[in-house]
């Protein structure tokens, strides 16, 4: 991950160390947030609703599907914007 170039997506809490302070509250606050879709839900409030994408990723072919569409919107966001 440190040469960069990489799309992650994680949701393990071992990801993040433990010398980051993250007490119990601020762990749990996280969870409860995935779990009730919060951040999804302020994205959608805040964005336009045609660049805001929730992807599924509960099956590995799914992570695959996923990193395809998110390539193919970075192709065509250069596209759009190399003028």
């Amino acid at each position: 991950m440190s040469e960069g170039g990489v799309i992650v997506d994680y949701h393990g809490c071992d990801f993040f160390p433990e010398r980051w302070g993250y007490n119990a509250k601020k762990l749990q606050d996280n969870i409860q947030c995935e779990i009730f879709q919060v951040l999804y839900e302020e994205a959608r409030a805040s964005y336009r609703e045609e660049i805001v994408h929730q992807l599924p990723s509960n099956e590995p072919e799914q992570l695959e599907d996923n990193i395809n569409q998110i390539s193919k919107w970075i192709e065509q966001w250069v596209k759009d914007h190399n003028s």
